[in-house]
């Protein structure tokens, strides 16, 4: 079996770090995956991207597009790209839903995890505790409303007397005014300095 791949090869980003286990699984299983090219015309085509994003294909071709949203409602662009594909699979019941309105093949396809990099790892309680957050792609990934739920909580707690918690934001915002107890990091983490961040 053939198939070509459109995906983001950057293992930093949420969909390039998936996208890169999947094709080494296929490709450990004897798939033959190779970088998508417009001017292959392998029977099989598969985007792991968002929505919106896919190039194009030939006629015949089978295409799958693995994506995800983080909405109630898929966004007008993605109401004419998505019925366009042979078949869709999402990673949750929520995705499936909104997803199968506008393309009656869709799947649900659970997402693993590879237990050599991110594992169980026991925990001390401790004070303060701290709160991780963080994605791209704007007001979809709700960072603004878990930074109104942390000032709500963090006033509570010191209002109680309680150590401050400290929210970490793993992602490129601004916040209006400072807050000592909320940490961004805006710049690119290895595999191995993001393990140890949650770890």
């Amino acid at each position: 079996m053939r198939i070509s791949a459109l995906y983001d090869h950057n293992v930093t980003t949420g969909y390039g770090r998936m996208s890169h286990e999947i094709v080494a699984a296929l490709r450990e299983k004897g798939v033959d995956v190779v970088d998508y090219d417009e001017s292959d015309k392998a029977p099989y085509v598969l985007f792991m991207c968002p929505p919106h994003r896919p190039e194009g294909w030939w006629k015949g071709q089978h295409t799958t597009l693995l994506t995800m949203w983080e909405s109630t409602e898929l966004a007008m662009e993605h109401l004419t790209v998505v019925p366009l594909f042979d078949q869709v699979l999402v990673p949750s019941q929520q995705n499936k839903e909104i997803f199968g309105k506008v393309n009656r093949n869709t799947h649900l396809f659970n997402l693993g995890c590879n237990y050599d990099e991110w594992n169980y790892t026991p925990r001390q309680m401790s004070d303060p505790f701290t709160v991780i957050t963080g994605g791209k792609g704007g007001r979809r990934k709700g960072i603004d409303i878990t930074i109104k739920v942390f000032k709500r909580f963090q006033r509570r707690q010191k209002a109680l007397g309680f150590p401050a918690p400290r929210l970490i934001i793993k992602a490129d915002v601004t916040l209006s005014q400072a807050d000592p107890d909320i940490v961004i990091l805006n710049e690119q983490l290895s595999i191995d300095e993001e393990a140890a961040l949650y770890g």
